[in-house]
């Protein structure tokens, strides 16, 4: 099974949610929520991008598992964010099912390295990285 995740809706969803936080700062909300949500959401991007250059399957799982981390830790502050009416409906109906959709996929990753075993499996899931 190939790595499904994108780099670049990764980065496209980290853009997104420096653009809410940087607006709210302007607003002169500067909640400490905000750099939370915004931690986090980077650093999906960033270990999804670690784990491209993984050399081991161990290693990618490692990387993967904590993009995913990262994305449920988002959600959770996404919807805090929400809940305590600091985002509009229009702004979480927004980043909400994108989110959504990122953690589906990094799912799907990880149990691709997880079912990876062989080593003609693994040079799959390289070439599906741009490594193979």
């Amino acid at each position: 099974m190939p790595i499904k995740s994108n780099i670049d809706n990764l980065i496209d969803f980290a853009v997104a949610v420096d653009r809410f936080v940087t607006e709210k700062r302007l607003e002169g909300d500067d909640h400490p929520a905000y750099n939370q949500v915004s931690r986090s959401s980077t650093s999906i991007m960033a270990n999804f991008a670690e784990s491209m250059r993984s050399e081991t399957v161990k290693d990618c799982k490692l990387k993967l598992g904590i993009a995913l981390k990262e994305a449920m830790e988002t959600r959770a502050w996404v919807y805090f964010l929400w809940g305590c009416d600091r985002m509009t409906n229009e702004q979480y109906e927004d980043l909400a099912p994108q989110l959504k959709d990122i953690i589906i996929t990094l799912q799907d990753d990880v149990q691709a390295c997880i079912t990876e075993e062989s080593p003609s499996a693994w040079m799959k899931v390289l070439a599906s990285l741009g490594r193979g």
